[in-house]
């Protein structure tokens, strides 16, 4: 009986012993298992991170594609406008030319078919500006006496 107490002992250690490394080895399988968890949970997380960057880079070009085309369209206007402009300058600076050319031509008509006229009106104009001149040197330096 005392050997049976010993073997049933024997067993009960045994078994004990098989419990206490069994339970080891489930609070390792536990950690392991928290440890997978958390890197799985690091991974989504990673994941998540990288879909959201993805996500913002394709928003910015499609930001980027649409200011692109305003850009362009504001620059078609403005390219548009000053063509008009030039056109308009262009046509008037014309205008102005043909009518200077028409009035240097009916001056030049007149002064051809009245020779003493265009002269007389010539020297009266220079000695107009010679006396002017004159009256203003003089008011002039008569200031700067005082």
């Amino acid at each position: 009986m005392e050997r049976s107490m010993e073997h049933s002992r024997g067993t009960i250690d045994a078994a004990q012993r098989f419990l206490s490394q069994s339970r080891s080895g489930l609070h390792a399988v536990a950690a392991c298992v928290d440890r997978g968890t958390k890197i799985m949970a690091d991974a989504n997380l990673a994941q998540d991170t990288r879909a959201n960057i993805e996500a913002q880079i394709i928003e910015l070009r499609n930001e980027m594609g649409r200011l692109s085309k305003s850009l362009q369209a504001r620059a078609s206007d403005v390219a548009e406008d000053a063509e008009d402009a030039f056109e308009t300058v262009k046509s008037r600076a014309a205008g102005a030319a043909k009518t200077v050319r028409r009035q240097a031509h009916v001056v030049s008509e007149a002064i051809g078919d009245n020779p003493g006229t265009a002269a007389a009106v010539l020297s009266s104009a220079g000695v107009m500006g010679l006396l002017v001149g004159f009256a203003a040197g003089y008011i002039l330096a008569s200031g700067s006496r005082r």
